[in-house]
């Protein structure tokens, strides 16, 4: 090192031994408290509009306001805004008006720079003209502000904008035609659904895409009795006239639309004529210029709103409930409101949802008839609702839809509905004469079974219904008298139905009351079905699969019914052999108690027609051992299905005719404890069964579907039965399904069973 460095670096080391001196003396002293000079106080933020959109920019829907802020001395905490009309302000200042308005009405925007939330921008609510929408736009400030993290607000700064909107349009989608007539009930949680209505909004002109949620206001009106419907649908339901530009005309006004494109200077008179000859009239306007010569004339179209009037550019007809007529809302019996729309935050009507269940619509009803009379009703109801935009405005003509609605009281017991066709050509079944030995068939084994519980008098009434066609009586129906379904509201006034249908070629259930038998035990009401032909028919192709419909599967635990086309080989035409294999001669009880079926042949023989005198190959034989109840078929179940009888053959376990057609052991009558409801299947009918055993087995069935308590209050309850059969696993459906597969190859052949995987 040379001794300019060395002189360099010792100056250096003296300079900062002397600086280390009076800095050690400040440690030693302590530090003092005291900051020396001025403070700076906190500085406010500043906020601005940025120009998208620019100043008194119109809207026709909600836009996105942009806008900026910065703090010079810190960092923004939130900005909020608030809008207000013209209106509003009235004669205030806006720098006047915004001091008055209260922080709660204020909308504010939390800053959180971490998770990308500057609060720079939002969609801004803006109001537009609810009289006159479209052609009006509404003049609104929006007032800005920003805060910093010490609570010091900015200068309040504003800009203006004005709003139209085109009225959104409320679609009422129509009900499932499988819920209607829809079936009252007291409360949610039960096996009945309600009145179940859904809807939406839509605004395609200002949201082609896209649209913002709608809300919607929405009422049921009723219930309504035949007369008082006539009334109201004849004085109020009418149709209104909706111009493109959201004006609304009413029948019978006239709407004069004009040629806009001539640009006029200031008019000063004005004279119209309507020459009402041409087809539509034609109105001619004629102004006197002052400043320019000759005078000038407009030519417009005159429109007459007529029940007629097309759609077209211009506007079109919609239907129109005027719930706002003095005479509609003046009058209590008319302007019954059962239920309204409610907002469970601000308890105003509007709300967003898109569906709704609407429970206990006869809350209001009273019936004004004697105590011991039929109670269960259908009534008509009208459902009423409209939607709102993004900018509050109203469907300008609301939606409404009329709905008839169930009242079950299940006030009778028992009800039979006879599905066998009366007449002496249908073969292999109940005489044509013999209605009566039906019906008195099942009115003494309802009653002897009435008889034997203590208190209980369910006895067939088996007076004539005045009301419905044909000869019906009250608790016994003859469909095939009638030709028609049965009513829901009949089946309704009962606990428990009972399907009877003595015919073997005719289907039963999917042809004569479906799909109120459905909706029946939906509703709460219980089900026997004791038919041949309940899934068929069957009586001519032998082995024929005849697949139950999906809700009879559902509701009755049967997928398809094997028969042995026992008609088919008696006859011989297209059935080789030609053989008499009418074999079923009873069933075997599978139940505890229960006991076995034995068929009369005596019965057998004079309570079937078993044919014409011309076909005698299906005469009956005196000789002839092997006589059984014709064309009964074997069920292929569902899971969760009780087995309660199995087939009984005359031939046991072989067949003359080979494997396939053994049928014994094969199950023929089942029951389905759904948790919700009830049901019992039989393949086999009882005409000619042993009455003392029929009517043991009547006590079982009856004993397990009749349910007293239904009618009393409340529907039934969700789980209406707590010993319901179908809660399996997985693996116990899997082992359920081979075992169907393995019975259905032993009766039937591995080469048909293959199409079952």
């Amino acid at each position: 090192m040379d001794n300019v460095a060395k002189n360099r670096l010792v100056s250096t080391l003296l300079l900062f031994l002397l600086l280390l001196v009076p800095l050690g003396l400040l440690f030693v002293s302590g530090c003092s408290s005291d900051w020396q000079g001025e403070a700076t106080g906190n500085i406010a933020p500043i906020v601005g509009f940025i120009n998208s959109p620019p100043e008194s920019t119109n809207f026709s829907r909600n836009s996105v306001i942009y806008w900026w802020g910065s703090d010079p001395d810190g960092i923004i905490a939130f900005f909020r805004y608030h809008v207000a009309t013209f209106d509003e302000l009235g004669p205030d200042a806006p720098e006047v008006y915004i001091q008055q308005v209260n922080d709660t009405d204020w909308t504010v925007l939390e800053v959180d720079v971490s998770n990308s939330q500057p609060g720079t921008q939002d969609i801004i609510k803006l109001s537009a003209d609810l009289d006159d929408p479209v052609n009006t736009f509404v003049q609104q400030y929006v007032f800005l502000q920003a805060f910093d993290e010490e609570g010091m607000g900015s200068i309040i700064v504003w800009r203006i904008f004005g709003r139209n909107d085109n009225p959104p349009q409320t679609i009422l989608f129509n009900p499932s035609s499988a819920d209607l007539p829809f079936v009252d009930a007291a409360q949610a949680g039960g096996v009945i659904t309600g009145v179940k209505m859904r809807w939406k909004g839509e605004d395609l002109i200002d949201f082609p895409q896209d649209p913002p949620p709608f809300e919607f206001e929405y009422r049921l009106y009723g219930p309504y009795n035949d007369s008082i419907f006539n009334l109201i649908s004849t004085q109020f339901f009418t149709r209104k006239y909706v111009t493109s530009d959201g004006n609304v005309f009413n029948l019978g006004d006239t709407i004069i639309k004009c040629d806009t494109t001539i640009t006029l200077p200031q008019l000063i008179v004005c004279d119209t004529t309507i020459d009402s000859i041409p087809m539509p009239p034609v109105t001619t306007i004629t102004c006197d210029t002052t400043t320019l010569a000759p005078d000038t004339a407009i030519t417009c179209d005159t429109l007459v709103v007529s029940l007629t009037t097309p759609t077209d550019a211009r506007g079109g007809l919609e239907d129109f409930f005027d719930i706002e007529d003095t005479l509609f809302t003046g009058d209590s019996i008319l302007n019954a409101v059962v239920f309204r729309s409610t907002n469970s935050i601000d308890g105003g009507p509007w709300v967003e949802k898109t569906a709704d269940t609407i429970f206990n619509v006869f809350a209001t009803y009273k019936a004004n008839i004697a105590p011991a009379a039929d109670t269960t009703v259908e009534m008509s109801f009208v459902f009423w609702i409209r939607c709102r935009d993004d900018a509050q405005v109203p469907d300008i003509v609301p939606a409404f839809k009329t709905v008839r609605v169930l009242n079950p009281r299940y006030e009778r017991e028992i009800v039979i509905v006879d599905g066998t066709e009366y007449l002496f050509t249908t073969k292999w079944s109940n005489r044509s004469l013999h209605v009566d030995s039906a019906k008195g068939l099942w009115y003494d084994v309802i009653k002897k079974w009435a008889d034997s519980r203590e208190g209980s008098s369910l006895y067939l009434d088996t007076s004539i219904i005045a009301n419905l066609p044909g000869k019906n009586y009250r608790d016994y129906l003859q469909t095939k008298n009638t030709a028609e379904s049965v009513p829901l509201a009949t089946l309704l006034k009962h606990k428990l139905i009972i399907l009877y249908n003595e015919s073997a070629k005719h289907a039963g259930i999917d042809n004569y009351v479906l799909p109120n038998i459905y909706k029946a035990i939906d509703a709460g009401v219980n089900v026997w079905v004791m038919m041949r032909a309940a899934v068929g028919p069957g009586d001519r192709n032998p082995l024929q699969l005849n697949g139950a419909s999906p809700n009879y599967a559902r509701y009755f635990g049967v997928t398809q019914v094997v028969y042995t086309g026992w008609g088919c080989h008696a006859i011989g035409t297209n059935c080789s052999p030609q053989a008499r294999i009418e074999d079923f001669i009873g069933a075997t009880a599978r139940q505890p108690g229960w006991v076995d079926m034995v068929v009369d042949t005596f019965r057998l023989r004079t309570m079937l027609n078993w044919s014409a005198s011309t076909d005698t190959n299906l005469h009956w034989y005196p000789t002839q051992l092997n006589y059984g109840l014709p064309e009964v078929g074997w069920s292929i179940r569902t899971f969760g299905t009780e087995l309660l009888y199995k087939y009984k053959s005359f031939y046991g376990p072989t067949h003359p005719l080979g494997e396939p057609f053994v049928f014994e052991a094969a199950p023929v009558a089942h029951r389905l404890n759904a948790g919700l409801y009830r049901t019992v299947h039989c393949n086999f009918s009882p005409m000619v069964l042993d009455i003392l055993a029929f009517q043991s087995m009547a006590d079982s069935v009856l004993n397990w579907l009749y349910d007293p308590s239904l009618g009393t209050g409340a529907p039934p309850a969700k789980p209406r039965y707590n010993d319901s059969k179908l809660s399996l696993t997985i693996e116990n459906a899997r082992e359920n399904y081979r075992a169907r597969v393995e019975e259905y190859e032993r009766m039937c052949g591995e080469q048909e069973a293959a199409g079952m995987r």
